[in-house]
């Protein structure tokens, strides 16, 4: 585990996508995080992410800061939420999350990693609840490894869904007066990912394929049977807010969506709460800010000093 980031640091979010590297620099020295920089670099189709990939994309980017964060894809990853009691240290913490993990995914130890929080929790009683992600480690290595191999140090190494999700809850208009409704997130791109969650942990996800040239309406009906299933599984809660993000979304595929679900549809947009650095140029930034938005979320977690999943 590193230290806090000094404020004279920037911090670069590398999203390994299927289709581009997205690099997105985030500067801390201001009272409100400052994006100073962002590149897109196409990955062709068949290769692998690599090391002078990485290397270009953050060369392009016009940051200086060699701290970064990546992250593994949600479906390399087990999510489990688990009950412990209350008042252990964070050794005694740490060795019932363990155990648990090694009861549940029957693995050898030494080829699972793993890490996990403590949720919020406004109710009294013996037990706290208590988010645990575990991936196979060799998973892990091989986002540090790229990372390392491209000159950066990598801070972390987060979940993919837990970035975009931070970078649309910093955006006012999707965050719910309270908890009792959570907010449904629509990852469009070479494929829909619908993931619904909270503040405190990601309550579902389901994907679904969508072709790269789909028009409006047949992105909307694959958007509505998604949200058909999510509605009809057990438990489910209608969300407050749908947030559009991926290089398949536009303002007028939420306002169509918004009209046709009866929620109201934005496309993810952080700003204000992040700055953008005037010499950026707004107009190409905004068209490019869809496919942006997981390395900025990876960005503002490297940069949190209370950063998980490190």
């Amino acid at each position: 585990m590193l230290g806090p980031i000094r404020r004279d640091r920037t911090v670069l979010g590398v999203d390994i996508g299927a289709t581009a590297i997205k690099v997105a620099a985030v500067d801390f020295r201001h009272r409100t995080p400052r994006l100073s920089g962002f590149a897109i670099e196409t990955r062709p189709a068949g290769t692998e992410a690599s090391s002078t990939m990485i290397r270009r994309a953050a060369a392009a980017s016009a940051a200086h800061g060699r701290i970064a964060a990546t992250a593994v894809p949600a479906e390399a990853v087990i999510t489990r939420v688990i009950e412990l009691p209350r008042g252990l240290d964070e050794t005694a913490l740490r060795a019932r999350v363990s155990l648990d993990i090694e009861d549940s995914l029957r693995q050898p130890r030494d080829d699972v990693a793993h890490d996990f929080r403590t949720l919020r929790d406004d109710q009294a009683g013996e037990s706290q609840t208590v988010l645990v992600v575990a991936t196979r480690r060799d998973e892990l290595q091989a986002r540090r490894t790229l990372l390392t191999a491209s000159g950066l140090r990598c801070r972390l190494v987060d979940v993919d869904t837990h970035a975009v999700a931070r970078a649309a809850l910093a955006d006012a208009r999707l965050r719910p007066p309270d908890d009792t409704r959570p907010t449904a997130l629509l990852d469009i791109g070479t494929r829909l990912r619908l993931t619904v969650f909270d503040r405190q942990r990601i309550l579902y996800q389901q994907d679904h394929g969508m072709k790269t040239d789909a028009a409006t309406d047949e992105r909307l009906e694959v958007i509505e049977r998604a949200l058909a299933v999510h509605h009809g599984s057990q438990e489910s809660r209608l969300p407050a807010a749908l947030a559009l993000a991926g290089g398949g979304t536009d303002r007028q595929l939420a306002s169509a969506l918004g009209e046709r679900v009866g929620i109201p549809a934005y496309c993810v947009d952080p700003r204000p709460a992040i700055a953008v650095d005037e010499t950026l140029g707004i107009d190409g930034f905004t068209t490019r800010l869809p496919r942006l938005l997981t390395a900025i979320g990876l960005a503002l977690h490297a940069g949190d000093d209370h950063a998980h999943w490190r």
